[in-house]
């Protein structure tokens, strides 16, 4: 028969010495180190995933709302919008930004001006952030909290406002298709 290795007896293990201070702090700091590096890289490595991931599977920015014989030249058409906006502006007196989404829709005027075209108007003063109301009667926007006024193209007329109102993008599709794009975010003109 065949050995493939001799019986022997197995050399005694040694004792482990007692490490001192200094080798268990420095053991310590090292394993510290180790576990706040992970944790960075794997801090890193989730925001770098957010920010990489695809802008259109985390939000809808715009939406079709009809076709372009729906809103004929002169009109004034309120729309709500229920698309995931953050307004951008900070309206003065308030310490944080409005979000809009499903249960809080974006109000938008669509205005289809006989000389500049479609015209998609945020639905809130440039003041102090109220919602303003289209007058037929006055062909103004008028915003009933503090009195300022705009044309119908957007324009300042009166009141506290400094600027002109927000626009978002209006994009007409070779089918006839109006959708308002809200990531094409235009702040009003100051006056």
């Amino acid at each position: 028969m065949f050995r493939y290795y001799e019986e022997q007896d197995d050399p005694p293990i040694p004792k482990p010495r007692p490490l001192d201070h200094a080798t268990l702090i420095g053991l310590w700091r090292e394993r510290l180190v180790l576990v706040t590096v992970g944790v960075a890289l794997l801090m890193m490595l989730s925001a770098s995933v957010a920010v990489m991931w695809p802008y259109s599977a985390r939000r809808t920015t715009d939406a079709i709302v009809g076709r372009v014989l729906n809103f004929p030249p002169g009109s004034v058409t309120l729309l709500q919008l229920p698309l995931a906006f953050i307004d951008p502006v900070l309206p003065t007196g308030q310490t944080t930004h409005i979000q809009y989404g499903p249960d809080h829709p974006i109000p938008i005027y669509l205005i289809n001006d006989p000389a500049k075209g479609l015209m998609a108007y945020f639905g809130r003063d440039t003041f102090r952030g109220c919602r303003f109301q289209w007058f037929d009667s006055e062909k103004r926007f008028i915003d009933p909290c503090h009195g300022s006024a705009y044309t119908q193209t957007g324009d300042w007329v009166r009141g506290p406002a400094r600027r002109n109102l927000d626009q978002f993008g209006v994009h007409v599709h070779p089918d006839g298709m109006v959708s308002i794009k809200v990531e094409d975010f235009y702040m009003g003109a100051v006056h």
